[in-house]
């Protein structure tokens, strides 16, 4: 729902002529790099977000203290190094990503909620 004015928008300046990806419709110029500079800030940003929990889990794992130190930096590095060589090697790595991400998003947006939902308001707590 979020992505359909692009979707539109793009449909209705470029037509058929219109890209998967819509950046690679977007004709060289400044508007180009503007736009490219922000994804990769919000890709950055955001992935961040995303490995927070699996890197904690594997401090949790190797009994790293949770307090800034060395070992945590060499963890977070060598979890980074792992991923980029996953993501470097694997051939067509995007058209899998975007496999998995279309398959689970509709899962954890609309399936998995009401599922959680009713399971916590089934469960009795102690304070009742």
């Amino acid at each position: 729902l979020m992505y359909l004015p692009v979707a539109i928008c793009g449909y209705v300046i470029y037509g058929k002529k219109v890209e998967d990806n819509i950046l690679q419709s977007l004709p060289l110029g400044p508007m180009l790099y503007i736009v490219e500079i922000l994804i990769t800030l919000h890709l950055i940003c955001g992935y961040v977000i995303v490995i927070n929990p699996v890197c904690q889990e594997t401090e949790e794992l190797f009994r790293i203290p949770k307090h800034f130190n060395f070992k945590r930096v060499i963890n977070r590095t060598v979890m980074m190094v792992i991923i980029l060589f996953i993501a470097e090697s694997i051939p067509h790595f995007g058209a899998i990503l975007s496999l998995v991400g279309g398959s689970t998003t509709t899962l954890l947006a609309y399936i998995l909620p009401p599922i959680f939902y009713l399971k916590l308001c089934s469960m009795k707590g102690e304070w009742e």
